[in-house]
């Protein structure tokens, strides 16, 4: 005798819709765009999510993420909005951590940069680097510039985020952490949940 067949509706539980506005204009788009494609091609179902390179200070990116949550229209709602900034030298970092948290928008820094969080999905990586190690860590697997090649292994986000883990602990969003450190793994584990 043969079971129920039939698909049993109801049982597909919808993703959130998240904003993403990153300070950079270029790799950190691409990454992102990237990632989530890349979660739909393995299954996970990724509503539409904005993402956007705004090429400014930490400060000016939360605020980004604000005014375009408040302007958001009925057929694009964002359940989430994040921003994903650097440490670098920005004077303004602390106060953007502190409007994220006053507006429920998350923040997640990578100390020193960006990079810090693309070469971990290459290799482990501990101890104090400077952001051009970090280009130069990139350049030897093959990323040059700004420009993310169509070989980066997008995929290996979970090496990435076990990486991190292993580099730092509790660094969380709203959270500067040591160097190096990124909160992303927070970003990555909201697109795949």
């Amino acid at each position: 005798m043969r079971g129920d067949l039939r698909r049993k509706k109801g049982t597909r539980k919808e993703k959130r819709a998240v904003l993403v506005i990153t300070e950079g204009i270029q790799t950190e788009p691409d990454y992102f765009r990237r990632l989530s494609r890349h979660l739909k091609a393995t299954g996970v179902q990724v509503r539409p999510s904005r993402i956007k390179g705004v090429g400014r200070d930490p400060l000016s990116v939360v605020t980004e993420a604000i005014n375009i949550r408040a302007d958001q229209q009925k057929d694009q709602e964002f359940d989430e909005a994040w921003a994903v900034v650097d440490v670098d030298d920005h004077a303004k970092l602390k106060e953007a951590i502190a409007v994220a948290k006053a507006n429920k928008i998350g923040i997640a820094i990578s100390n020193p940069c960006f990079e810090v969080w693309l070469v971990w999905h290459f290799e482990d990586l501990t101890g104090y680097r400077t952001a051009s190690q970090l280009r130069a860590a990139l350049k030897r697997n093959g990323v040059l510039g700004k420009a993310l090649p169509d070989s980066f292994p997008v995929g290996a986000v979970k090496d990435a985020s076990a990486r991190s883990s292993k580099s730092m602990t509790g660094v969380a969003s709203h959270t500067m952490g040591p160097n190096p450190s990124s909160a992303i793994h927070e970003l990555v584990a909201l697109l795949e949940s």
